[in-house]
């Protein structure tokens, strides 16, 4: 069964400080959240570290569905887009991705899981932290 993954990043300034967090449902209906503060990024940076850590919290044997709402980054890793900066984060999704059933997926912000995780994270600078049930409610409520 596939898991069902949204990610997000976020950027005060671009450049600036920022966040990335993911929010993971298994086909079990397990939530499991993590989140990370960036000290210095862009939000496109942001997003694509969003996604690779991502697959570090999934088992590699699990289909997963990725959900962003980056445009730029779904169109970069569906290679509809071709990048020309962040190469390295681009290169390490795609190294993650091999030999792994992986979609991408564009949604609306308001639909993103991840969006207020990451917003919080950016706004209290913490280094890391995992709080699986942080976003529990939020899921449900939608």
């Amino acid at each position: 069964m596939s898991v069902n993954i949204w990610t997000d990043g976020s950027c005060f300034g671009n450049p600036g400080p920022g966040a990335w967090a993911v929010v993971v449902r298994y086909a079990s209906g397990k939530f499991e959240s993590f989140c990370g503060f960036l000290p210095h990024t862009t939000n496109n940076r942001a997003e694509l570290v969003a996604i690779r850590e991502a697959f570090k919290a999934v088992d590699r044997q699990h289909p997963l569905i990725i959900f962003s709402d980056s445009e730029w980054c779904v169109n970069i890793l569906n290679r509809v887009w071709r990048a020309r900066e962040n190469l390295d984060l681009i290169g390490d999704i795609r190294e993650c991705a091999k030999g792994r059933s992986v979609r991408f997926y564009w949604i609306p912000r308001e639909a993103n899981f991840a969006d207020s995780l990451a917003r919080e994270m950016m706004q209290t600078g913490r280094l890391e932290y995992n709080t699986n049930a942080s976003c529990l409610s939020q899921l449900l409520a939608k």
